[in-house]
């Protein structure tokens, strides 16, 4: 049966519920095929040696969820579809894809900003077109964050992409802060239920 979850009461990623969700993934009264689901289902691919570290809490201890679902997931699949090159959807009734040519622009504009952007921000980005492969994590967050508000701008062939876009981008930034105030956390709630 699938998973429904309603987006503004969405199930907290508890140190204990992984672990259950471990343990059922684990079971050996399951078939192979049938553990390889519950891992689907869950979004778990197998025990972090890391979290047998004492102290170590593997929803608290490290940033590797944000890494994976925001650049990993979330950041690479919206530049395929806007490349038109995500899961072979095509455009349907709404225009997300932006053309080659302008994602050519894009390319050599987001090679050209490493004349502009002093070393200590990070290393020159690569085109974004033609050299994804060369995209480290750093690439990845540095363009979604810094550089997409303003290639991106007046690209989409309709608006409303853009400013979905510009949700994630807010979303990123938020969760990126050293601090973060109760407003600013009630609006990253709201964001992300939004976006």
């Amino acid at each position: 049966e699938p998973l429904t979850w309603e987006a503004g009461r969405l199930p907290l990623h508890t140190q204990e519920r992984m672990e259950q969700q471990l343990q059922q993934s684990e079971d050996v009264s399951l078939s192979q095929t049938q553990q390889k689901e519950v891992r689907q289902r869950f979004g778990l691919n197998k025990r972090n040696e890391l979290n047998e570290i004492p102290g170590v809490i593997a929803t608290k201890s490290y940033s590797h969820e944000w890494l994976h679902l925001f650049l990993e997931n979330n950041a690479k699949n919206l530049m395929l579809l806007w490349q038109g090159k995500f899961k072979k959807l095509d455009i349907g009734i709404d225009k997300f894809r932006i053309a080659d040519t302008v994602w050519e622009t894009i390319g050599k504009d987001t090679a050209a900003t490493g004349k502009n952007i002093p070393s200590s921000f990070g290393r020159q980005t690569p085109n974004i077109f033609t050299e994804q492969y060369n995209f480290t994590a750093e690439d990845w967050a540095f363009w979604f964050i810094y550089l997409g508000p303003y290639l991106l701008r007046g690209r989409f062939p309709q608006d409303k992409f853009y400013k979905h876009y510009l949700l994630f981008n807010r979303i990123l930034r938020l969760t990126l802060q050293m601090t973060i105030t109760r407003a600013e956390l009630d609006e990253l709630r709201n964001l992300v239920v939004e976006y």
